[in-house]
């Protein structure tokens, strides 16, 4: 394999920087396949699936996507999957960890108990969704959740080794407004049938077919090395400048973290509030004078713990303890009159 671009792709911390790529010679090999059919053992368990889910179960899943005859079935510019699919997969997986269907093994030693990572893509792929999908009638994830399948407007870029829940929480954290369905190769390739015929042309393959309906492509970074170490995503990042697509670079949600952080600084407000109510009639300028003040510093505090702002706050807040305690312009003229 030979590339010899004129420019060239990084992929730094959180987001990625990109110049224009314009390869002279471009062979790009088939993705990474690993791992065997799956077995009769691990069908077992995907007769007991609920086949609610799954509106495709029992279609022939070489006629959905058109096998033998590409004038018919489910155009590839439809085998995609919703933001609700992605979530309701992200459920199912992790009962698929707990019920022991998808377990650690020696290329993926994942922690069973944990939410943020989760188990790769090869793993989930080789255990839970061929396994289902064969159970099913061979078509792919998309298509047995979307059997009439849905307009790709979204692209998703991603590299495989990262962990499941790591991926979706990105993507669906990321997704564009306006968006309604993206195309994941994972979920979206039927994983039982013939790949290596479906991609032995990259342009006319899924991945290019599907991104050049999509207005948008996100990039979904991971924890365990740079997307672009695959050549595959360096061919799509190629074929998305080439067709002038809006590139995002997909982040995991942080409303959780930004709703605490708002709950924490209106404390200081409330209990503003409650002093201001209860200060004795006896004082009145110590409701709008000290209280003001001891609220300024609680709510500096809290700001500089939350916004990363500390040096800066902590030494307002210092600043404003020392005059509060030390100059008596700070304290109301009742309190000045009592001093003397």
């Amino acid at each position: 394999v030979r590339v010899r671009p004129w420019g060239s792709i990084a992929f730094c911390g959180s987001g990625w920087r990109m110049a224009v790529i314009i390869p002279m010679a471009v062979v790009v090999p088939a993705p990474e396949v690993v791992g065997q059919p799956a077995t009769v053992e691990n069908l077992s368990w995907c007769a007991l699936a609920d086949r609610s889910k799954y509106p495709g179960w029992g279609e022939d899943g070489s006629r959905l996507h058109g096998i033998g005859d590409p004038g018919k079935g489910v155009p590839i510019k439809r085998w995609c999957v919703t933001r609700d699919d992605l979530l309701m997969l992200r459920g199912e997986i992790k009962k698929a960890i707990k019920g022991g269907i998808i377990r650690p093994t020696d290329r993926d030693s994942f922690d069973a108990t944990d939410d943020v990572i989760g188990p790769n893509m090869y793993t989930v792929c080789e255990q839970y969704i061929k396994p289902l999908t064969k159970e099913a009638g061979s078509m792919s994830w998309a298509l047995l959740r979307n059997p009439r399948g849905l307009d790709c407007d979204l692209f998703i870029t991603h590299a495989w080794i990262e962990g499941m829940f790591e991926f979706i929480d990105k993507v669906v954290g990321s997704w564009p407004k306006g968006s309604r369905a993206c195309y994941v190769c994972m979920l979206s390739n039927p994983q039982n049938l013939d790949i290596a015929a479906l991609i032995k042309t990259p342009r006319s393959s899924p991945f290019a077919l599907c991104l050049e309906s999509a207005s948008h492509m996100l990039v979904t970074p991971n924890h365990a090395s740079s997307i672009y170490s695959r050549l595959w995503c360096v061919y799509e990042a190629y074929l998305a400048i080439k067709l002038g697509k809006t590139i995002l670079t997909a982040k995991p949600s942080q409303r959780r973290h930004q709703l605490r952080a708002v709950l924490l600084l209106c404390l200081p407000l409330v209990c503003g509030i409650l002093m201001r109510m209860n200060a004795g009639e006896h004082c009145p300028d110590l409701k709008g004078n000290l209280m003001m003040n001891m609220f300024l510093i609680i709510f500096l505090k809290l700001l500089s713990i939350f916004n990363g702002l500390h040096s800066v706050c902590s030494r307002m807040s210092a600043s404003l303890s020392r005059c509060l305690s030390c100059h008596p312009i700070w304290l109301p003229p009742k309190l000045l009159r009592g001093r003397g």
